[in-house]
């Protein structure tokens, strides 16, 4: 009888055990990264969705993306995808634990040669590594029959923190978590309010020369007085922010989101 109840003890001991590792925090599930920039960047910012009318067209929206971390792994590897072509864009998988995802960032990056090249023509992929750039737009504005085109290259970074991520990893399955660019916060006009009104107006007046482009120079130029008297144009008291350009630059900053509309702190 002693012998049997040992037994017992043992048997049950097993089925305790077997019952935990159903519940094993080494669960497995896989995280794939992807990019996409909806349709604004792929089809284009229609003329209903400015305060004065233009509507946007991208010919090439490109970003160099990076340095994603999520529940303490991390991915040093950086993505030069253009955002115009149809998308999503695969970036990465990796098997990780079942559960919510409980920090995830990703950060805007310098192109330095490094990055991985997703769906770049050869010659895009210099532009970016040769000029140092991190995001680069090409497109046109259209107001009225009249159309203005712009090329411009930016060499803004930032980083993207404690990213609000949808879903949660599943046991056994794959969980797609999104970096989504918005490109419309280029034109927004306001730095400090993210409810914002589009505009394109100013940016228009810059073309002084008149010649159908709007270059990185006009903008640049347009500063001082005709800058600050923009009344509807918001920058925050005591920001030395003072012309067109680095007011595009500091929005550049603020196209990262996540899963869609979900928001991250940005460093």
């Amino acid at each position: 009888m002693k012998n049997l109840f040992v037994i017992l003890i043992i048997s049950m001991a097993f089925v305790f055990a077997g019952c935990d590792d159903d519940n094993d925090s080494s669960e497995q599930g896989v995280i794939s990264i992807e990019t996409w920039g909806e349709e604004f960047i792929e089809v284009g910012i229609p003329a209903e969705e400015f305060d004065d009318g233009w509507s946007i067209t991208f010919d090439k929206f490109i970003v160099n993306l990076g340095q994603i971390h999520f529940n303490g792994q991390e991915f040093t590897t950086s993505y030069l995808v253009d955002l115009v072509q149809e998308g999503p864009h695969f970036l990465v998988d990796e098997t990780t634990a079942v559960g919510a995802v409980e920090q995830f960032d990703y950060s805007l990056l310098i192109a330095d040669g490094s990055s991985e090249n997703v769906n770049l023509e050869n010659e895009d992929v210099q532009l970016m590594e040769e000029n140092n750039y991190s995001l680069y737009v090409s497109g046109s504005a259209t107001l009225d029959g009249s159309t203005l085109v712009f090329n411009w290259g930016f060499s803004e970074s930032a980083n993207y923190v404690n990213c609000h991520v949808a879903g949660e990893i599943e046991k056994d399955q794959e969980t797609a978590v999104q970096l989504t660019i918005h490109g419309d916060h280029l034109f927004y006009t306001s730095l400090v309010d993210s409810e914002a009104g589009l505009g394109f107006d100013a940016i228009a007046n810059c073309d002084t020369d008149e010649d159908g482009e709007i270059t990185r120079e006009e903008l640049f130029n347009f500063s001082g007085i005709d800058f600050s008297s923009l009344d509807n144009y918001d920058v925050p008291g005591g920001s030395s922010i003072d012309n067109m350009w680095d007011y595009l630059a500091v929005q550049v900053k603020t196209v990262g989101h996540i899963d869609g509309e979900g928001h991250c702190e940005m460093e």
